[in-house]
């Protein structure tokens, strides 16, 4: 399943009014203990960009993806 599908099915089974918070590691922990190799090498990390397009491809609303310490956390509702 890809990502845009994945959030896709999520969106349709939330109702109108529910949101979505999605927690990630951002690409420059690749290779630290927040993203330790081999792990880091077999996963995908999105831009901050990349990341609220995916969401807002599926049909969420209000998307946003804020950054702080090499974690990215995007909000969007359904």
């Amino acid at each position: 399943m890809t990502p845009s599908v994945h959030f896709a099915s999520v969106g349709a089974s939330y109702a109108a009014a529910a949101g979505l918070t999605v927690y990630t590691t951002a690409s420059e922990l690749r290779g630290t203990p927040g993203a330790p190799e081999p792990i880091a090498s077999h996963g995908h990390f999105y831009s901050d960009a990349e990341l609220a397009d995916l969401a807002e491809r599926a049909g969420l609303r209000a998307v946003a993806v804020t950054r702080e310490a090499g974690g990215q956390l995007l909000t969007g509702r359904a």
